[in-house]
């Protein structure tokens, strides 16, 4: 792990003295971003036009509090999906990856959050199968599973219970 990206430095702004570490830090290039966000996600959550719906939509995207993985073997009762893309830095090379993240959200509205091909995969056939989500109505069951590749990789995969 590189030390460097965890130091952390004093940052003085106009009034204010904060620490923050140096992995958590902006590059000056994502000014862009701030200024021209990118609209692309996927969020099955319904936006009324209310500020309470556009919250819930910002929370789902921004805060799920579980690891899917940490489900596995698991009934879950999913109503909404929200799917969008992040960069990820490997630790060991400093390469960075575009990854789509995925937030499985449950009937009382906890999010559970994955960066796996195998949950898209998963997911691209429920929609086919069982129609595109918000399924408010009827909850879709699922079993979030790991299986093994004829490569010998795990993968992260979900189980259409009902």
């Amino acid at each position: 792990m590189n030390n460097e990206l965890n130091t952390e430095v004093e940052v003085i702004g106009s009034n204010d003295v904060m620490l923050v570490s140096k992995g958590d830090m902006a590059s000056v290039d994502m000014m862009d971003k701030l200024e021209n966000p990118d609209s692309k996600f996927f969020c099955s959550i319904v936006d009324d036009g209310s500020r309470a719906s556009k919250v819930k939509i910002y929370n789902a995207i921004n805060s799920a509090e579980e690891q899917l993985t940490d489900h596995l073997n698991e009934t879950l009762e999913i109503v909404d999906v929200v799917a969008h893309p992040i960069t990820l830095t490997d630790m060991n090379t400093g390469e960075s990856k575009e990854c789509l993240r995925t937030v499985l959200i449950d009937k009382d509205g906890k999010g559970y959050q994955a960066v796996s091909e195998g949950i898209i995969s998963s997911l691209q056939k429920i929609f086919i199968i069982v129609g595109r989500p918000s399924w408010v109505d009827e909850p879709v069951l699922i079993k979030p599973k790991q299986v093994t590749t004829s490569n010998k990789f795990k993968v992260t995969t979900l189980e259409l219970i009902g």
